[in-house]
C-alpha cells in the first residue's frame, strides 16, 4: 500500500537497517501479530499496535513516532477515483 511505503521511506531515511530487516510488508505484519501477542488486550487498536511495533524495531521513541506519522499522514490522504468528488457534491 501507499501508506506502507510511505513508512518505509521514512525508516530507509532515519534506519536503514531496520528497513532492511524489518521494512517488508510480510515481515512488518508479523511484527504486529507479535505485539498483538504481547499486548492481547489492545490488539484490536491498530494505531497502539503499529506504534508500539515501530518503537520496538527502531528502539527510539522519536524515530517511531516520525515514522509513524508518515504512515498516518499516507493512510489519510485518499487518492479518489475519477468523477468521484463530482458524485459526492451532487
Amino acid at each position: 500500500s501507499a501508506a506502507h511505503e510511505a513508512m518505509r521511506e521514512a525508516l530507509r531515511q532515519r534506519c536503514p537497517q531496520v528497513d532492511s530487516k524489518f521494512g517488508g510488508i510480510d515481515t512488518f505484519r508479523e511484527q504486529m501479530k507479535l505485539t498483538m501477542e504481547q499486548h492481547s488486550s489492545k490488539k484490536h487498536d491498530f494505531t497502539f499496535i503499529r506504534r508500539t511495533t515501530l518503537l520496538r524495531v527502531v528502539g527510539d521513541e522519536s524515530i517511531a513516532e516520525e515514522v509513524f506519522s508518515c504512515w498516518f499522514q499516507k493512510r489519510n490522504s485518499p487518492v479518489f477515483f475519477p468523477a468521484v468528488l463530482g458524485a459526492l457534491q451532487s
